[in-house]
């Protein structure tokens, strides 16, 4: 008797052997068949894209600019947190940031402020 394990499998190698035999075998023999137009068309498509990338038709960029100069924080408190606990948090992310300012202030061209709202 047959368990459910044994039909997964022999269903699973039922279509690998299906998959390889037709699919893939079929598939496999027809590019053979047509070796040259198949890899004319593949150094085209090839050729095209680098001409894409060329002439500016697909925009580039190696590595992207960061936002290195923006800092972002954002407060998620549970709902019905008192305004009394809300102020201690944000009080005590503007003295991070005010330490951070007086860190890198120093390091600025001209010892600029780092300007925040």
């Amino acid at each position: 008797m047959w368990t459910n394990e044994q039909n997964f499998s022999s269903d699973t190698e039922l279509f690998f052997t299906w998959l390889r035999d037709r699919l893939l075998g079929k598939t496999i023999d027809f590019l053979l068949k047509w070796r040259y137009p198949f890899l004319s068309s593949i150094m085209g498509l090839f050729i095209l894209s680098i001409g894409m990338l060329a002439s500016g038709k697909i925009k580039f960029q190696g590595f992207p600019d960061m936002e290195g100069d923006v800092i972002v924080a954002r407060l998620l408190m549970p709902q019905g947190t008192p305004l009394s606990r809300t102020q201690a948090v944000i009080d005590q992310i503007l003295a991070a940031l005010e330490r951070t300012n007086r860190e890198f202030t120093a390091i600025q061209p001209e010892n600029q402020h780092l300007g925040y709202r």
